[in-house]
């Protein structure tokens, strides 16, 4: 039996990782459609009371939201909003972060 020359060995290999690279990324790529829920877009709720900023950010669906109180601010409106998706969005896996102000109203 006759060996294969090293050109075309070197070939079939390229060939096989090539047709193997691209197998996996199309098998992945089909599910990166399913890997998260819709969003809904970002509630500007700056400026409004904490009750007021929950009822609005509840409306689209459930969301875990957690406040923390700051040192400045009018007490308990919120001065600043953390925790959206990269794309302006949030949805039922989004954990919300409140800043609350603590100082009294003038």
């Amino acid at each position: 039996m006759r060996a294969l020359p090293a050109p075309a060995v070197t070939a079939a290999i390229l060939i096989a990782s090539t047709l193997l690279f691209a197998l996996v990324v199309f098998a992945l790529g089909g599910r990166a459609a399913h890997g998260e829920p819709a969003g809904s877009p970002a509630r500007n709720v700056v400026g409004m009371t904490l009750q007021d900023a929950r009822r609005v950010l509840l409306a689209a669906g459930p969301v875990k939201i957690r406040v923390v109180r700051v040192p400045y601010g009018t007490a308990g409106e919120v001065q600043r909003v953390l925790g959206f998706e990269f794309d302006g969005t949030y949805n039922s896996r989004s954990t919300l972060t409140l800043q609350v102000g603590t100082k009294p109203a003038r």
